[in-house]
């Protein structure tokens, strides 16, 4: 801090404060949009894939859905043979289910820690700054 500042009238040192502290908000703004639009870009690129793996899938199931039963309908009615590949289908179904519910409980949420840690680093910045000019 130059000498000339020591006695800078106090609208002056409100309005640089001001200033400053408006400047400080923008770059953490900026910071926090780029942090989420890197996030939002690899869920995109994330949920592409998931879904296009998930609609083969789907043709995949369909097609030995099929298989299964014209197998199973050798041997027995084909309302039996459906009824079975069902069920295990649905077995399948609920198992995979809640192997995620317990993967997603487990989860931390989505968060911002390069933004949080600066804004904390400036909250301590100013706090110091404030406890020296006194």
């Amino acid at each position: 801090m130059n000498g000339n500042r020591v006695h800078e009238p106090l609208g002056e040192a409100l309005s640089r404060l001001a200033h400053d502290l408006g400047d400080l908000f923008r770059a953490e703004l900026r910071l926090f949009r780029a942090e989420a639009l890197d996030d939002a870009r690899a869920a995109g690129v994330i949920a592409a894939l998931a879904g296009a793996a998930i609609t083969m899938g789907m043709l995949c199931a369909g097609a030995f859905t099929a298989f299964l039963i014209a197998a199973l309908s050798t041997q027995m009615a084909i309302w039996l043979a459906s009824l079975i590949v069902f069920g295990v289908y649905l077995l399948v179904a609920v198992a995979l289910g809640a192997a995620a519910f317990a993967k997603y409980q487990s989860s931390k949420p989505l968060g911002f820690d390069r933004t949080a840690s600066s804004v904390k680093e400036d909250v301590a910045w100013i706090t110091s700054d404030l406890k020296s000019g006194r």
